[in-house]
């Protein structure tokens, strides 16, 4: 995927989900792997944008291999992997970009829980409305998994940035 591409996805899904999700369905990101082509190089992005913020090449890229980790394994628990019961495939990878943007600001010790926490808000609203426009059901039972994924994986990433922070 052309990083054009998945620039134009990404401001899809954040400005103007409602075209976006309508786009999937039928249009020119109907095509697209949700994981491959957007998931995966958005939080490698994400991952990038630490190193200048850390400083230091060595715990920077601990810290970025650890975070990478604790994403992709969030996002392949959420997006169903392995089960018989699966949603839009693309749900999960979608609906996690607010997490993945606002990474970079966890690293701030005293204010780390605000930025996680207005990006869990906004993932859960982008839940809903997709949901909502799939017209899906079982909203709240993934929303309040949502919730404790990201929770657990903001308390690990906060962690490591702890302890980057000390290194």
């Amino acid at each position: 995927m052309a990083l054009k591409n998945l620039f134009s996805a990404f401001a899809a899904v954040m400005v103007t989900p409602g075209v976006f999700w309508t786009e999937r369905g039928s249009g020119r990101f109907r095509d697209m792997d949700a994981i491959r082509e957007y998931a995966l190089p958005l939080i490698a992005l994400a991952q990038l944008l630490k190193f200048p913020i850390i400083g230091v090449p060595r715990p920077a890229m601990f810290y970025a291999l650890f975070c990478f980790i604790v994403d992709v394994a969030v996002l392949l628990m959420l997006s169903g992997i392995g089960s018989k019961r699966r949603t839009e495939p693309g749900l999960a990878a979608f609906m996690l970009t607010p997490f993945w943007v606002a990474e970079p600001f966890y690293l701030f010790t005293g204010s780390g829980w605000i930025f996680a926490l207005c990006a869990v808000c906004y993932v859960l609203l982008l839940q809903r409305y997709a949901l909502n426009r799939l017209e899906e059901t079982g909203g709240y039972l993934l929303a309040v998994v949502t919730v404790f994924a990201l929770f657990s994986a903001f308390v690990l990433q906060h962690g490591g940035a702890i302890f980057v922070n000390t290194y």
